[in-house]
């Protein structure tokens, strides 16, 4: 038994890599390089003087659209108000992303090393926002939140895999929808941008 002890240890200490029996091809062991939870979206809560006042604009547009006879314009309109209201009022849960050596894991889905083009970071109503694009054609870009403090982590991680995103000449509309594009050029710490 213990001649079969010691040719169990000197296999084990050989490292022959694990092949993939469909393929043929080594097995990468996942080894997790970062790790950090935050909410799914961004949550601004519902101002309800504000949402009151498009509230009455909406009521008076879809009056005039039922009096032209356009149903489904008018019903557009509600569904976008139901959804404001949703996202308003219902916060976000808190979502586990996990950056491996494979590639990064957020929501319940892997996205391989391969399909990521190059990462930024943006800032919108003070949150922090790490913003991957990928040459998927779902989804275009992977957007996920990082606290202050995971911000010097996070990117010394992807500093290392993939291209940090020059975004100098950013328009507004990208600024509105995106966020303000974080300098990491002339910026350290992440606040500035």
């Amino acid at each position: 038994m213990n001649a079969l002890g010691s040719i169990i240890s000197n296999l084990m200490q050989k490292s022959t890599p694990v092949m993939n029996p469909a393929d043929g091809k080594p097995v990468q062991q996942r080894t997790i390089l970062l790790s950090w939870k935050s909410p799914q979206r961004l949550f601004t809560p519902l101002d309800k003087r504000r949402y009151m006042y498009v509230l009455a604009c909406v009521v008076a547009l879809c009056v005039v659209l039922l009096l032209l006879g356009q149903y489904w314009f008018m019903a557009a309109i509600l569904a976008v108000m139901f959804f404001m209201y949703v996202m308003g009022t219902i916060p976000p849960v808190d979502v586990d992303h996990i950056v491996t050596n494979i590639g990064i894991e957020t929501a319940g889905a892997v996205y391989v090393w391969e399909y990521l083009i190059d990462y930024w970071f943006s800032r919108r109503e003070g949150q922090l926002i790490l913003n991957v694009d990928t040459s998927l054609s779902f989804p275009g870009r992977i957007i996920m939140l990082v606290s202050d403090k995971d911000f010097s982590r996070v990117n010394e991680v992807f500093k290392g895999k993939l291209l940090y995103k020059d975004l100098r000449k950013q328009g507004r509309l990208s600024v509105i929808i995106d966020g303000a594009w974080v300098d990491m050029f002339g910026a350290a710490d992440g606040k500035k941008g």
